[in-house]
């Protein structure tokens, strides 16, 4: 038995300094690229996810040099096709 849990991926960043107009963030199913820019200094990172998440589902929200994003795990089987049994 599989279980898949609803849980959402929450990832935090800190990125001291910089103003929320200048955080460039991209988000897809299975990967992020962050881009932020201060007067002295550009913060750049990437990185891919564990499992696959929905990235129309992304959130984020910058308070206090940090930022947080939320998303929802994809459902693994959301593109399964549906096998009748005779």
């Amino acid at each position: 038995m599989i279980l898949f849990l609803r849980k959402p991926l929450n990832l935090e960043i800190a990125i001291p300094g910089v103003k929320k107009e200048d955080i460039h963030l991209r988000v897809k199913d299975d990967s992020f690229h962050l881009v932020a820019s201060r007067d002295d200094f550009d913060y750049v990172t990437a990185s891919a996810f564990c499992c696959p998440v929905n990235a129309k589902s992304a959130k984020a929200k910058y308070e206090d040099g940090l930022l947080r994003i939320s998303l929802d795990f994809k459902d693994p089987m959301e593109d399964a096709f549906h096998v009748t049994i005779v």
